[in-house]
């Protein structure tokens, strides 16, 4: 199993889980207690919570959902899916623009 996660991918890993242990606390739960609702066991609870990552999506969506706060994770999806398509938009203009002067300029001054 792939113990590090991808540059930059560590900070909102640890936000997430950071999110879900408050939330836990907030409900007076213990992670014996978490660990049974949501259907895994608490050594991964205490990985999640620590932001380990080897933690698989799956776990972390029961966790979320067991805490009542499935769309945390939904909404974080679709938040950077946002910033994904705007961004593919600003890139496919650019292409589109650098194109059209390849065109009308020539190709050998690029």
């Amino acid at each position: 199993m792939n113990d590090k996660l991808m540059p930059g991918a560590d900070e909102p890993m640890k936000r997430l889980c950071q999110n879900l242990r408050d939330a836990r606390l907030a409900r007076g739960d213990t992670q014996s207690m978490l660990a049974e609702r949501a259907g895994i066991g608490r050594a991964t609870i205490e990985r999640m919570e620590r932001g380990e990552a080897g933690v698989s999506i799956g776990n972390l969506f029961a966790a979320a959902h067991a805490l009542g706060l499935s769309g945390l994770i939904a909404d974080s999806v679709a938040s950077e899916k946002n910033v994904l398509v705007a961004s593919h938009s600003k890139l496919q203009r650019a292409r589109v623009s650098m194109k059209k002067r390849q065109r009308d300029w020539g190709a050998d001054l690029f």
